[in-house]
């Protein structure tokens, strides 16, 4: 899993300036009443400053992750590497194997033993490796690279582009930041949120829940 920052537009004080544009007045620097009014916003739920800000994020995870995140489409774009066209050898999310959670049905529980993780960790890793090969014969034997890519398994991190809101990714990282969001998704919300907390620090502060991030 990988998250970097490649851009971002707008502060703080734009979001405390647009606030103030219905006043027709604007300020130059960022001060106390800035952070104070944009506290005031996120608190009583006045959200369209904090729409103007944005950001693009370049993010690694596997593909089931990226489909949990992707599900989230207001106030984002999103493009993703595809394999109709990129042929490079596939990279596979690391894992620490969890028991299943009898209680909550698309949860888990703690972590296994070391040794059962050693024993899942080959397993997946030689199969891992099987599919590479298999996907490589068949690219070299000339199968079309949009077919080849089915035998790849769902542990392949997928890379994309993700730009939106400062108010779009605070509301992706306060849904996935959640305790019963699965543990993968979580990591990918963290590291979002340290990037967006020190881009708009003050406005990332008000918006999501710091004991979460």
């Amino acid at each position: 899993m990988r998250v970097e920052l490649l851009d971002h537009y707008g502060s703080d004080l734009l979001v405390a300036n647009c606030a103030r544009t219905s006043f027709d007045r604007q300020h130059e620097a960022f001060t106390e009443g800035d952070a104070r009014l944009i506290r005031f916003l996120a608190r009583e739920g006045h959200n369209s400053p904090f729409f103007h800000p944005q950001a693009t994020l370049r993010i690694s995870a596997a593909i089931p992750i990226a489909r949990q995140l992707l599900r989230h489409q207001v106030g984002l774009a999103v493009s993703e590497v595809s394999r109709r066209y990129v042929r490079s050898s596939p990279e596979f999310e690391a894992l620490v194997w969890r028991h299943s959670n009898p209680d909550v049905k698309q949860g888990s529980a703690g972590p296994m033993s070391a040794d059962e993780q050693a024993d899942w960790t080959a397993i997946y890793d030689q199969h891992c490796r099987n599919a590479v090969r298999a996907y490589e014969a068949m690219l070299e034997a000339g199968v079309a690279p949009e077919q080849a890519r089915f035998i790849l398994p769902q542990g392949m991190l997928t890379t994309w582009t993700w730009t939106g809101s400062l108010f779009a990714f605070a509301r992706v990282c306060r849904e996935r930041l959640a305790p019963d969001a699965q543990s993968e998704v979580r990591d990918v919300a963290r590291a979002i949120a340290r990037i967006m907390s020190g881009c708009f620090h003050h406005s990332w502060a008000a918006l999501v829940p710091q004991e979460a991030a």
